[in-house]
């Protein structure tokens, strides 16, 4: 949410003529790596906290493709997408 602040002040600071266009440019794309960055190391830690929820489950080799439902309504608060397309899975926290 700091990367999206720091986007739009960056735009407005351009909208009033206080940045040249190069510098808008090279900033914006300077703070989209870093929004990128910041994703990517949210992402590989859900999915690094979903693998270790299915180690735990002590599944059969046959049932490790298998997600069931009871599982999922157990472990997955909710699912976010957003209007970009990003999608966000949020973990219950453990009970």
């Amino acid at each position: 949410q700091g990367v999206n602040k720091k986007l739009q002040s960056l735009y407005e600071e351009y909208r009033k003529k206080q940045l040249s266009k190069e510098k808008y440019l090279k900033e914006k794309e300077s703070l989209l790596l870093e929004k990128g960055e910041i994703g990517l190391l949210k992402k590989e830690k859900e999915k690094n906290k979903i693998r270790k929820e299915l180690e735990s489950l002590n599944l059969q080799e046959s049932e490790k493709n298998i997600l069931t439902k009871e599982w999922i309504d157990k472990k997955i608060e909710k699912i976010v997408v957003s209007r970009f397309g990003d999608i966000e899975v949020v973990m219950r926290e453990d009970e």
